[in-house]
């Protein structure tokens, strides 16, 4: 049986991975191949604030998150994290070490984490948020 060039194409990419690992009393050692795949599923969308809105979540808790990005445009700023640090952030709790992340306008930030994630305006600035969350098959 000849292979493809298809195929061979697909064996050079691929990147051995040493792995180790113990099976009762002994212990195994060599290598896999693998090569990245896309997501499987994602969404896309976007969050229009006045600026003096209450948090609300932009990302559920996900097991299956392969990655999202976050971007602010707009007058921006944004707040991102927990519910209780957007919202510490929200009342004005910034004292030196900031309870949330600070988005700016035009900044994007990429969320590898499968926590909830919840945002919030300054109080002050119009934004939109946009999102594209990628997730693995559940």
């Amino acid at each position: 049986m000849t292979a493809t060039a298809e195929e061979h194409a697909a064996a050079a990419e691929a990147k051995p991975i040493p792995i180790e690992g113990a099976v009762d009393v002994r212990i195994i050692h060599g290598s896999a191949l693998f090569h990245e795949e896309a997501a499987d599923f994602g969404a896309f969308f976007s969050v229009v604030l006045a600026g003096t809105e209450a948090p609300v979540q932009l990302l559920p808790y996900d097991v299956n998150r392969k990655r999202a990005t976050v971007t602010c445009t707009g007058t921006g700023p944004v707040y991102i994290g927990s519910l209780s640090g957007v919202t510490q952030a929200k009342a004005g709790a910034v004292t030196g070490q900031a309870p949330a992340f600070i988005l700016p306008t035009g900044i994007t930030v990429t969320i590898t984490g499968k926590q909830a994630v919840y945002l919030a305006p300054d109080g002050t600035h119009t934004a939109t948020v946009s999102v594209v969350a990628e997730r693995w098959e559940s």
